[in-house]
């Protein structure tokens, strides 16, 4: 256990501007997305309202036209007016609430300070949050570092910046609480891991469906949304009914409609175990633009972070039973030997769909991801398509290798096409291949689950290939072996 040396930070306050009263505070990640991208920012941001107490720097004003051709943003005192993306006229007090955000990226045009950022700021930020210095053994300062400097080069709107920050702050405090729990009550690391039975296979192949719906039987333990952000204190399978983090997750999925009809979150529901790998900083982060940290994640060691993930469980199921753990997450494809060798006896589930049809809907869901960090103006569709593309052949063939040298009794296929005709049909297969068998009970919970959530139920997903960049006939050359092994498609 390596505790941090450095003191932890007090609250940082405004130094003072010589000749003026006007506070610049230190530079923050928000700051740096402002700064070096401030005239993309302007172009990207859509309109900005607000009254500036600040002077504005003629050098940083931006553009009097964006890229479009339509009306930019020019700078009037004491406020600015700008036009049209947002309603197609000119704003001085935007109605949307996406017109203020851009607002505050646009037209915050004020030199700040100069202080590069650093994973050590999040530290002691994170420290002063909790109170707590150890952050456990050392190997994961890597890829928070690396996390930083990619996002770094993304021009981030206000609202993006500020999910950002929150979540590596709070992960960085959830290893800080997992620490201290553990070191205090050291029983909580301790213990056996049943399995686990951990379901594979590209994105958008119904991995999440099929988590769901085996989630209906009560004999599996699953990682849930509300415990995987906030881990500390364990759940307790006495209190976990009034527990204030569930009630604070379902308010949260009943107002959030961000990703419905692409994507299945309920409240108490499965997620994917990637939360626990987040907390070694290694973790597959598909959901921001941050491409050269997924390439080095590619060929990163992952030892030291599926040893935190089991971790991690042994808490979470300390009282909280049953021990018998269903995971899921795509992204386990890149780093099976790692898994296995945390997990000797872990079997594998893996689904399959067509990847001419997996990888448009992979980037549009991707896009839709993108667009809460981002500017949807500021999306380039074609990378973006070129490169899930690339990333899900890597993901394939790493799986094909693994399946070649450890065999495949380890793996039970489903395809997309069967689950969606006759899920209970495919859900007996998973159950006679594991050697179990359900109870009545539950057996009539997932068919009622299964009505409940046939395909369409929660909304049609639109989306092409040629959307961002491809094309089924290239689809169809580039996955040509897969398709015909594991899809049944020449």
């Amino acid at each position: 256990m390596v505790p941090v040396d450095r003191p932890v930070a007090p609250p940082v306050e405004p130094e003072r501007a010589s000749g003026g009263d006007r506070p610049r505070w230190p530079l923050s990640l928000r700051d740096r997305a402002r700064r070096p991208r401030l005239r993309q920012l302007a172009r990207y941001g859509g309109p900005c309202s607000r009254l500036h107490d600040l002077p504005l720097r003629q050098d940083r004003q931006p553009p009097a036209r964006d890229r479009d051709g339509g009306k930019g943003c020019r700078p009037r005192s004491p406020a600015v007016r700008c036009a049209a993306r947002h309603g197609g006229r000119a704003r001085r007090y935007p109605r949307r609430p996406r017109a203020r955000l851009c607002a505050s990226l646009c037209c915050t045009l004020y030199e700040p300070v100069e202080r590069p950022v650093r994973a050590q700021d999040y530290l002691d930020r994170a420290q002063a949050q909790t109170g707590l210095r150890d952050f456990g053994a050392d190997g994961w300062q890597e890829g928070l570092e690396r996390l930083i400097a990619a996002l770094d080069k993304q021009p981030l709107h206000a609202e993006g910046i500020a999910r950002v920050e929150a979540r590596l702050i709070a992960t960085l405090a959830a290893r800080l609480r997992i620490e201290d729990w553990i070191a205090r009550h050291p029983a909580y690391g301790e213990g056996d891991i049943d399995g686990p039975v951990v379901i594979i296979g590209l994105p958008r192949t119904a991995t999440t469906a099929l988590l769901n719906l085996l989630a209906n039987d009560a004999s599996w333990r699953f990682v849930r949304s509300w415990e995987a952000g906030e881990p500390v204190p364990p759940p307790d399978i006495a209190t976990e009914a009034t527990d204030p983090r569930a009630a604070a997750e379902r308010a949260f999925i009943a107002a959030d409609t961000t990703f419905r009809g692409q994507h299945i979150h309920q409240a108490g529901g499965p997620v994917d175990d990637a939360a626990l790998l987040r907390l070694s900083f290694r973790n597959q982060e598909l959901g921001w633009p941050v491409w050269d940290y997924t390439r080095w994640w590619r060929d990163c060691d992952m030892a030291g972070t599926y040893a935190y993930h089991a971790r991690t469980l042994k808490l979470l199921q300390h009282r909280r039973p049953p021990n018998r753990w269903l995971i899921k997450a795509p992204w386990h494809n890149f780093h099976l030997d790692a898994l296995v060798a945390t997990y000797p006896n872990a079997r594998f589930i893996m689904t399959h769909r067509d990847p001419v049809k997996t990888i448009p809907s992979v980037a549009s869901l991707l896009e839709t991801s993108y667009a809460t960090v981002m500017p949807k103006e500021a999306i380039d569709r074609e990378a973006l398509g070129r490169e899930i593309m690339e990333h899900l052949q890597i993901s394939l063939s790493r799986v094909t290798d693994f399946r070649r040298r450890f065999g495949e009794d380890r793996f039970l296929d489903v395809r997309h096409e069967s689950f969606n005709a006759d899920p209970m049909g495919e859900v007996n297969r998973v159950y006679d291949w594991l050697g179990r068998s359900m109870d009545a009970t539950a057996e009539a919970a997932l068919a009622d689950w299964a009505a409940a959530n046939r395909k369409g139920a929660r909304g049609e997903h639109r989306y092409t290939a040629d959307q961002f960049g491809l094309s089924e006939p290239e689809l169809a050359s580039v996955f040509a072996d897969y398709r015909a092994r594991f899809v049944g498609t020449p």
